[in-house]
């Protein structure tokens, strides 16, 4: 068991918090496999916990080794937007060395006091929030399901009637019939780009579960 970082933007943080996320997709690791992801026709782990990537040459099967970055049993600590604050006692006028000072998040739904910090800048004495890795998989992106994409934590659209997600793309629009996994294809062309569901890559799928906090982080 390992323990690493991983960034979450808000909506997904306050989708962890709530309790409706507990899976992701990335495709760290997988650059070269989605330079050209049709080329591959599967990624699989063989009885020795190694990754590999298949596709067929003219000399038969070929196969390429490909690193997972997150294995079942690792602990993620979660970086998220936050910021550091004074709390206003009398001591908050004194040498900065003295101010007593707090964490505030953004998942939180406050406003700034100055400025937020953007997640890749959190440290590790910030971290609140402790996620344990208890399924591995692979596969294309665009093969998610409608469960799966409701366990990516995507939002129920709060109008009156509304039965369907929110687009992300559009997240003031009130659509009512937003299937869950159009809903997750606008978040992940909202955080990744326009074209980024059409070329449908190669992506690592982790489930998770909230944990405490170790003993040794």
């Amino acid at each position: 068991m390992k323990i690493k970082p991983i960034l979450f933007g808000t909506p997904m943080v306050q989708g962890i918090l709530e309790d409706r996320k507990n899976q992701t997709r990335r495709t760290q690791g997988l650059k070269i496999i989605n330079e050209n992801p049709d080329d591959w026709e599967n990624i699989f782990q063989d009885k020795d916990g190694n990754w590999f990537a298949s596709t067929e040459s003219a000399e038969g099967d070929c196969l390429y080794p490909v690193e997972c970055p997150k294995q079942i049993g690792d602990i993620l600590w979660v970086r998220e937007t936050f910021e550091i604050v004074p709390i206003e006692t009398a001591s908050v006028y004194t040498a900065d060395s003295n101010v007593q000072k707090k964490l505030r998040y953004k998942a939180d739904g406050e406003d700034s006091f100055e400025k937020w910090k953007p997640s890749i800048f959190m440290p590790k004495s910030a971290c609140r929030i402790f996620l344990k890795v208890t399924n591995v998989r692979v596969e294309r992106l665009n093969d998610i399901t409608e469960e799966d994409a409701i366990s990516e934590g995507i939002i129920k659209h709060s109008d009156y009637g509304s039965t369907g997600y929110i687009l992300y793309t559009e997240p003031e629009a009130a659509y009512t019939d937003i299937d869950a996994v159009y809903s997750f294809q606008s978040l992940w062309e909202s955080i990744n780009g326009k074209q980024s569901w059409e070329a449908n890559p190669w992506v690592w799928v982790y489930d998770f579960k909230r944990v405490e906090k170790p003993e040794n982080f």
